[in-house]
Formats: structure tokens, C-alpha cells, sequence
């Protein structure tokens, strides 16, 4: 690969895990996917996610062109870059104000993400103009599509389409693990006598979400990665889901326990072998 197409397709895979973060919060704060926004031209959240995708995609194919469709993308790499960087700019900015601590959840009172109310703990602590930063992103990822693919050659939508299914299976993926990680450090919080154990398993589930969101980013550059992280990541899963069903299954125990160890203190103290010896 040329020496100056090689960072813009690193780039565009930092953009790519940016971007991840951003819709992972968006969603698993409650916020709807499948309403239509008139300023994001009509897309929902799903359908916009889904143009970064293939936006990004198109980018990951460079890597595939011969030596000389290459270097007849030269003259395209600062455009491309720039635009990249811009769009950067204004996700790390909207990610900053979704998620400055973690366990945020959103309500959208106008169904347009204008603005999007951010609620910590149950307080309402920011209002954001959601919608503004990401129809701040349409027109430069708009460049970024047509400078790239115009330079791809024909034939690349079938391996850029297989690209695009990994890299959402793996995020699905990702959004498991970090369901299972939290029920099981809840469960592993009330199952005291086996603490040890089930931290133990709420550790690996968490380092399973930090991979998996290593192996999206990572995805943006080779689609045979993407393969060997989702093959792995399915393995992982097995996984903390047994530790989520094993963390159960010892809560019921201690809430068995408890119950035994309550009755047994409502005992008197003569059934208990008080009574004197007879002589």
C-alpha cells in the first residue's frame, strides 16, 4: 500500500470506533433509532449509522486497488483527510457532552434530537443539540464517499457489503457483553460468600467489551480481522453468559441461605440442648 493512503485508512478506522462510541451511547441511553429526522435529510439514527459505515467502507477498499489505481488517488488523500479530521472533530465533540460520565440515559421530548436531554442518576444535567454536530458531519462524510469511491474501481461493493455485515454483527456483539458484564457485577454484588469468584468473571466480561470495542476499530482495516475478532468474540460470549447464569444461580443460594440462617435465630435457646442433665 502507498505510504500516504496507509494513514488515511488508519484514520478512517479511528473514526470508525469514534463513531461506534457515539451511536453505542445514543442507543443504550434510550435514545429512538428509527425515528426519521428531517436534518439528517430524512434518515433515522439506524439509517445515518449506516452511512458512516459504508462511508468509512469505501475508504477500507483503497486498500485493495492495484499500485497504479494508487497513485491516480494521490491527488485525493489531503481532501479526504481533511474531511475526516472535520468530522472527527464534531463526534469527539458530541461524544464529549453524551457521555462525560458513564451510565447516562437521554430523553428526545421533540423527537428531533433538538434538543437531547441528558439525565445522570435521574437529574436532568445538560440539554444537547444533537441533531446540529451530526448534520454538522453529512457534507464532509458526503466528500469523503464520493472522493473515495469514485476512485475505487467496479466490483468492490460486494467485499465492501461482507465488510459492513461483520462489523455490525461485532458490535451487536459488543452491546451483549456489556449487558452481561453489568448483570453480572450486579449479581456478584449481592452473592457475597463467592464476591472472589463472580468478580473474577465480571473482570474477563469487561475486558471482552474492551476487546471487542479494540476489534471494531481494528475491522476498518481488514475484513479478515474482522472474521478472526467476530469467531473470537463468539467464543468470549459463551462465556460470560455462563458466568451471568452461574452469578444467578449463586444469589439464589445466599438468598437461601439467609433465609435458613434468619429461622434458626428465631429458635429458643433450649432447643438447642440448654436443658440440664438429670441425675
Amino acid at each position: 500500500m502507498h505510504a500516504r493512503i496507509e494513514p488515511l485508512i488508519q484514520s478512517a478506522g479511528q473514526l470508525g470506533a469514534l463513531w461506534d462510541s457515539v451511536y453505542l451511547a445514543l442507543r443504550e441511553g434510550g435514545v429512538s433509532l428509527k425515528v426519521a429526522n428531517a436534518r439528517l435529510l430524512g434518515a433515522t439514527l439506524e439509517e445515518f449509522d449506516r452511512r458512516v459505515a459504508t462511508t468509512l467502507d469505501a475508504v477500507a477498499a483503497l486498500s485493495k486497488l492495484d499500485e497504479a489505481s494508487q497513485l491516480m488517488f494521490l491527488p485525493r488523500v489531503e481532501p479526504v483527510n481533511t474531511h475526516l479530521g472535520t468530522i472527527t472533530r464534531h463526534l469527539n465533540q458530541l461524544l464529549s457532552e453524551l457521555s462525560p460520565q458513564p451510565g447516562a440515559t437521554f430523553q428526545d421530548p421533540n423527537g428531533n434530537l433538538e434538543p437531547l436531554q441528558r439525565f445522570m442518576s435521574g437529574a436532568h444535567t445538560a440539554n444537547i443539540n444533537a441533531v446540529q454536530l451530526l448534520e454538522s458531519v453529512q457534507a464532509p462524510l458526503a466528500a469523503v464517499f464520493d472522493l473515495t469511491t469514485s476512485g475505487v474501481r467496479l466490483g468492490r461493493g460486494q467485499s465492501t457489503s461482507l465488510y459492513f455485515r461483520y462489523g455490525e454483527q461485532l458490535r451487536n456483539h459488543m452491546i451483549e457483553a456489556r449487558s452481561s458484564a453489568q448483570d453480572a457485577k450486579k449479581k456478584s454484588e449481592a452473592a457475597a460468600i463467592s464476591a472472589g469468584l463472580l468478580a473474577t468473571k465480571v473482570e474477563e466480561a469487561q475486558k471482552l467489551v474492551t476487546a471487542l470495542e479494540e476489534a471494531v476499530g481494528e475491522a476498518q482495516k481488514d475484513r479478515s480481522l474482522v472474521a478472526a475478532a467476530l469467531d473470537e468474540a463468539k467464543a468470549k460470549l459463551a462465556g460470560v453468559r455462563e458466568a451471568a447464569v452461574g452469578a444467578a444461580s449463586l444469589q439464589k443460594q445466599v438468598t437461601t441461605y439467609a433465609a435458613e440462617f434468619d429461622s434458626l435465630q428465631k429458635v429458643p435457646d433450649h432447643d438447642f440442648g440448654t436443658t440440664q442433665l438429670v441425675h
